[in-house]
């Protein structure tokens, strides 16, 4: 409950600012940031995963397979990354 109750005054706050110039240039300061920690967080995980320091094995190359095909998917044909993240969960159960 308390979790919810600093979301929902966060989520105000923001919403009562969110035309503001400087909370704007703010924010679109911190994409590259928060960009470089979830690519961090990808290769962090990805290399505690593989414990006999294989680089290429089969599964390191259908998650690369399988990223590769959401980036297409997200810039070519432009669809909502909720039904790509949908179809990268099939394909993860499929080959996993």
């Amino acid at each position: 409950m308390p979790s919810i109750m600093v979301i929902t005054a966060a989520a105000a706050f923001v919403y009562r600012i969110h035309d503001n110039r400087w909370f704007k240039s703010s924010i679109y300061g911190l994409r590259p940031v928060i960009t470089g920690l979830i690519a961090y967080a990808a290769i962090h995980f990805g290399m505690t995963g593989a414990q006999d320091h294989t680089w290429f094995s089969w599964s390191t190359i259908a998650v690369l397979a399988i990223t590769a095909g959401c980036f297409y998917a997200l810039v070519q044909y432009k669809m909502h990354p909720l039904t790509v993240l949908a179809a990268s969960a099939v394909a993860g159960i499929v080959l996993f």
